[in-house]
């Protein structure tokens, strides 16, 4: 079985010089108006944020509404303040988003630059191959990504992708800073734009910030396992698997399992311990193959959950009877593990009452996005391996339960004939007394 790369690296291409440049865009689309509708004062704390970093930073910046496919330079931040900037009027046009064209402007700069794009990142298919496309040059220049998110208060109506109206009224709405450059000058920006907002009276669980495709990310090995129920496996044994046998010392990177009778399935993680339920992910995000290269996934195998806690990547496994042994792998490729945050803020469906406090195609923005920056030979970001047999009896806890029954019968026994014996004593206790004189 060959091992899993220890470590998933960012793209091999040293960073360009950074320019000293910021070129911020901010999206003028109708879908961004309910942030100055709401009257809380969050969407000036956000432009003030925003300008803050970038001075702390000492770059320079160069300010432009983005949208309809084209960017028109902006005096200042301040700009955005105009109810008009978003709805068109009062020299702005009406436009739609395009988020990529921040990253086709024209004169490119030789140097690396700063680029910074506000905006609801309401996507679908087309817009984030669009801007997969136009971001990955600045990733030819070694450029890095991230994304701050952060929930203001919205007033007005809320667009799908589409779109179409999914509500209007009041909500809690994702905003996003995407960012693009020197991976050092990007955290700071995005760290500080993040305390800025904090201390403006922000909640920490509204903040939240991901660098994708930062180097030395270690790639996900299973560290636990659990029978579905709990006591239906013997975990830790060794599993035959056709001519294989995977031992515990010389396979530690396998989770072995022998599956008892009243198995259903089974639970494997990267946490030491089986955690609870986390936040479920597409299963897609998955793929299972052989662990050795002749042999074939039995068609009793399916993958019946994914989920991600925090950090901790847990999958579920449903087995089929009729399985006798299995030897395989569950993979997710480089770029492709989403945050925990990305799946809460995903507008997966619209008819949910969380539906107005999501994004739509948020999830599908940050996996391309992560993926873009993956070379072709990086390692997976999660390996699961895992070899499983039927075997026969009961698990440990069952046989424990078995002992505990044995001897609350042998104890009810002993009990009984005590009684017996006693009564036997009193019997001939009585019959002594009657025939005395």
């Amino acid at each position: 079985m060959p091992a899993p790369g220890p470590a998933r690296q960012a793209p091999g291409v040293p960073p360009l010089p950074s320019s000293g440049e910021a070129l911020v865009g901010i999206d003028g689309s109708g879908s961004m108006l309910g942030f100055l509708g709401s009257g809380s004062g969050e969407w000036l704390s956000m432009l003030q944020a925003l300008k803050l970093a970038i001075t702390a930073q000492s770059l320079r910046p160069q300010l432009f509404r983005v949208g309809g496919s084209s960017a028109s330079p902006l005096p200042s931040l301040e700009v955005a303040r105009n109810r008009c900037f978003f709805s068109g009027c009062e020299g702005f046009a009406p436009v739609s988003s395009s988020l990529h064209t921040l990253w086709t402007l024209p004169g490119q700069p030789r140097t690396l630059p700063i680029r910074l794009m506000l905006s609801d990142l309401e996507v679908n298919d087309n817009d984030v191959n669009d801007l997969v496309t136009a971001v990955r040059a600045d990733i030819g220049k070694g450029a890095a990504i991230g994304v701050l998110g952060v929930k203001l208060p919205f007033n007005g109506t809320i667009y799908d992708s589409q779109g179409s109206t999914i509500h209007t009224g009041r909500a809690r709405r994702p905003l996003y800073l995407l960012a693009s450059g020197d991976a050092a000058r990007v955290r700071q920006l995005l760290e500080a734009v993040r305390e800025n907002l904090s201390l403006r009276g922000v909640p920490t669980q509204d903040l939240q910030i991901s660098l994708l495709g930062e180097p030395g990310e270690a790639t996900l090995l299973a560290r636990s396992s659990q029978g579905d129920p709990p006591s239906s496996v013997n975990i830790g044994v060794p599993v035959a698997v056709g001519a294989t046998t995977y031992e515990p010392g010389s396979h530690a990177d396998v989770q072995l399992l022998k599956l008892l009778p009243g198995n259903r399935g089974v639970r494997i993680s990267s946490a030491d311990v089986m955690p609870g339920r986390g936040t479920a992910a597409p299963a897609g995000l998955v793929t299972l193959s052989p662990l050795e290269a002749t042999a074939a996934i039995s068609s009793g195998i399916s993958l019946q959950a994914v989920e991600v806690s925090g950090s901790t990547l847990t999958a579920e496994l449903r087995i089929d009877p009729s399985v006798t042994a299995s030897a395989l792998r569950l993979t997710v490729p480089a770029g492709s593990l989403p945050q925990e945050w990305w799946l809460l803020w995903n507008r997966s469906n619209a008819q949910s009452p969380q539906a107005r406090d999501q994004t739509d195609g948020l999830l599908l923005a940050m996996t391309k996005l992560g993926q873009a920056l993956s070379p072709a030979n990086a390692p997976p970001a999660a390996v699961f391996c895992l070899a499983i047999s039927r075997g026969e009896g009961a698990s440990p806890q069952g046989q424990g339960g078995a002992v505990v029954a044995v001897l609350l019968g042998l104890l009810v026994l002993t009990l009984l004939g005590g009684l017996v014996v006693q009564q036997i004593r009193q019997a001939r206790e009585d019959n002594d007394e009657g025939d005395e004189p």
